[in-house]
Parts: C-alpha cells; sequence; structure tokens
C-alpha cells in the first residue's frame, strides 16, 4: 500500500462531532492510503481533538464554529468547498463514520488516474453490527 501511496495524491477532509469512539477508526483506516488529512471538529465536547492530536500523523485540525447549534448549511457549505484549494490527484470528503471502501480501493484510484477519469466507480456500504467495534488494533473493515 506505501508504494501506490507515493504514485497518487490522495487528500481526505473528515467532518467531525464527538466522534472520540470512531477517530481512531477512522484515522487508522485513512492514514494507510491518504496523503493528507484534515479533519473539520464542530465544536466537540468530548475529547475528540485531543485523540486527534494524539494520532502520530500530520493531520490539520479545523474549527468549524456553528456557537453550538447543528447547523446543516454549514456542513453542507464545508463539504461543497473544503476541498476546491487542494492540488490531491483526488479527495475524499465524508464524515468521521463514514468509510469510502473498495478491497482495491488505491489500485483502482490509481488506474483512474492513468486513464484521466475523474470520478471513479466506487461502491459505497453502510456498516451494521450488533455491537461496537472496539478493537483499534485491527482496521474496523475486518471487524
Amino acid at each position: 500500500m506505501d508504494v501506490l501511496k507515493n504514485k497518487i495524491d490522495i487528500e481526505l477532509f473528515l467532518l467531525c462531532y464527538n466522534e472520540q469512539k470512531m477517530i481512531p477508526h477512522a484515522l487508522n483506516y485513512y492514514a494507510k492510503f491518504c496523503n493528507r488529512i484534515t479533519i473539520f471538529d464542530n465544536d466537540s465536547t468530548d475529547n475528540s481533538v485531543e485523540l486527534i492530536h494524539d494520532f502520530d500523523q500530520n493531520i490539520r485540525v479545523l474549527r468549524l464554529d456553528s456557537n453550538g447549534e447543528h447547523r446543516e448549511d454549514l456542513l453542507i457549505e464545508t463539504r461543497n468547498n473544503c476541498w476546491k484549494e487542494s492540488t490531491a490527484d483526488y479527495v475524499i470528503v465524508c464524515d468521521m463514520d463514514e468509510f469510502l471502501y473498495d478491497e482495491f480501493l488505491v489500485e483502482k484510484l490509481l488506474l483512474s488516474k492513468e486513464r484521466k477519469i475523474a470520478i471513479p466507480i466506487i461502491v459505497g456500504y453502510n456498516m451494521r453490527a450488533t455491537r461496537f467495534p472496539d478493537d483499534y488494533s485491527t482496521l474496523i473493515t475486518k471487524q
């Protein structure tokens, strides 16, 4: 995966609000293939920001100030515009509990880049479980 990571530039933008249980899963997963990660924290009241800073990757955290309110308009604006200054080959924009998963995701993106395909077709999945996956040493996609 690291060899492929050097051949394609993928930038990730994540939205976060009180996601302390999901942060380790998301960062363990996305850090394997994303070159840059930016997290927009929507005034989390748990220890989300501290967990992000404890992660051993260079992750940029930006504050998304909603004055303590749920503001769908602000979230939509952020999703629609956060990536526009990116120079990456591909960008991923999602919530902390969303995973863009495909067994061969990086390989498909690399092939799409070589073929000059702007938006490759990737299948998404909803996660369902009878318990919350709490093994942070194993990728959530394997649990």
